[in-house]
């Protein structure tokens, strides 16, 4: 009986139903070309366009890649991470990021270019750091460290930080090991493991 429905007139997505074709609905695009879709690809959201959404969301794509030709790249990647970290509420990581309320400053959120442009990219054997653990990721906030700059960062303020502890926690958790830890939050290993033991 469903093929007996006249869709004539019916829009999905930039398709409008014109009438039908055999076995096919003839449409056509807001963009101006025609096509013919099966009902079955139009009423699953499968076909919305002549094809053109698809070639203006991979231009784009193409074209923000062009732009900063850096996806892919160690700095990308960073921004990636952290942008996701901060969102994603099913992540092991997210009652460190997420739950707490840890955000990425909108002017970052938005565009890489701009994370680029106020942080630059990123040297070898440095990873992002929060300066100050308790707020967000936001260019007076974040630097490149190494994991000897992020200790003496924490030993200047002689305390090791409940975000911190959280973090080590959080990386264990999530299977990286000890001495991979320490390298990262800038602490030795033998205080990696007492916070893990609880001791610390």
């Amino acid at each position: 009986m469903s093929r007996l429905i006249d869709m004539t007139g019916q829009r999905f997505g930039r398709l409008l139903i014109l009438g039908r074709s055999g076995a096919h609905w003839a449409c056509r695009c807001d963009c101006g070309q025609s096509a013919k879709v099966r009902r079955k690809h139009l009423i699953g959201g499968h076909t919305v366009s002549c094809g053109c959404r698809r070639n203006q969301i991979l231009s784009e794509l193409h074209e923000t890649n062009q732009r900063h030709m850096m996806s892919g790249s160690p700095t990308h990647r960073v921004w990636i991470e952290m942008r996701r970290r901060c969102r994603s509420a099913g992540r092991v990581t997210a009652k460190y990021y997420f739950d707490r309320g840890v955000t990425v400053c909108e002017h970052w959120q938005s565009s890489f270019e701009d994370f680029l442009a106020d942080m630059g990219e990123r040297p070898p054997g440095t990873t992002i750091d929060r300066i100050d653990g308790t707020r967000g990721y936001e260019p007076a906030n974040c630097r490149w460290a190494t994991p000897q700059q992020q200790r003496a960062n924490q030993l200047g303020r002689t305390v090791l930080t409940e975000d911190i502890r959280q973090e080590i926690r959080g990386r264990l958790e999530h299977g990286e090991r000890a001495v991979s830890v320490a390298r990262r939050v800038g602490f030795s290993r033998s205080l990696v493991d007492q916070v893990r033991a609880g001791s610390r």
